[in-house]
């Protein structure tokens, strides 16, 4: 009785994952006969470069949108900013 059990529980594991892999092909994830654990490998690591791509755009932005406003900060209080002073003297 166990054994017919566990035949049963081990022939449902392997229905789903069949299941499971037919439906990664179909949604274009996993190209036929492709290993499973590359394929999701591959897509996180492209995941990943986009999201550095845009956390450095994002950063490069904030960074040029610091340095133009402390400009402004430094053009309100007719001085010039310590990086002018810098150059000016050298």
């Amino acid at each position: 009785m166990r054994k017919m059990m566990l035949g049963l529980m081990l022939g449902a594991a392997a229905g789903v994952v069949a299941l499971m892999m037919r439906e990664l092909e179909e949604s274009g994830i996993l190209e036929q006969g492709e290993d499973p654990l590359d394929a999701i490998k591959s897509r996180v690591e492209a995941e990943l470069a986009e999201q550095r791509r845009r956390l450095e755009a994002a950063i490069e932005v904030g960074r040029r949108a610091a340095e133009r406003r402390q400009r402004e900060l430094w053009a309100e209080l007719n001085l010039p900013a310590p990086d002018d002073e810098e150059t000016q003297t050298a």
